[in-house]
């Protein structure tokens, strides 16, 4: 009779500890999961941060660029999409801000400047020609020219709007954060009060 009772506490006792593991577990799965996507943007960021430096070609590549119109504003395009990936809250669900693919929009800015510096090389090898003079070239010369003015204007003008998002996204990101610690603010007072009351 001992027996078959100290049998059934035990599989009683196995039950709850099988129980309240599985309570554990599920409760604190969401905060485990976080702290694995953090770690991993942690990893990814290091990485980032010990990676090799360019090599000399691209280093060489990127001062080039930056001699041109259209290289400035890929690089600045480049700026912009660095700024918005390190805000701390970009991508959170309470930003009320329409997501965009920064990538895809820097791969876009960079395939317009790198049209428009193909059109500037073009347009300066047609000026170091022997038919520099004729009529005709120099109407081509000049229309390329006004072209590539149009061009510039236009992709100045959308890293000017992808700039004003980036100040968009960090404004609503500061507000965000600041409205979050006067939550924490205000029930950290309420917990003052209700202490001194208790203390009084």
């Amino acid at each position: 009779m001992d027996l078959a009772l100290l049998t059934a506490a035990g599989i009683i006792v196995m039950a709850c500890a099988v129980v309240a593991v599985t309570v554990v577990v599920i409760s604190t799965q969401p905060a485990i999961n976080q702290f694995h996507a953090l770690k991993s943007r942690c990893e990814r960021a290091e990485f980032r941060l010990h990676a090799d430096p360019m090599d000399s070609e691209n280093t060489a590549t990127i001062n080039g660029m930056i001699n041109d119109d259209e290289g400035t504003l890929a690089y600045c395009a480049a700026k912009i999409a660095s700024e918005i990936e390190q805000d701390p809250r970009w991508g959170s669900p309470r930003l009320d801000v329409m997501p965009v693919d920064l990538w895809a929009e820097l791969a876009d800015v960079g395939e317009s400047a790198r049209q428009i510096a193909e059109d500037r090389r073009a347009t300066t090898a047609f000026e170091k020609s022997r038919l520099r003079d004729d009529p005709e070239v120099r109407a081509t010369i000049d229309e390329d020219k006004q072209l590539r003015k149009e061009a510039l204007a236009l992709l100045a003008t959308r890293v000017h709007a992808f700039a004003d998002y980036r100040d968009r996204v960090h404004r609503l990101s500061m507000t965000l954060r600041r409205d979050k610690n006067a939550l924490s603010r205000a029930v950290q007072r309420v917990s003052d009060k209700q202490a001194t009351d208790r203390l009084l």
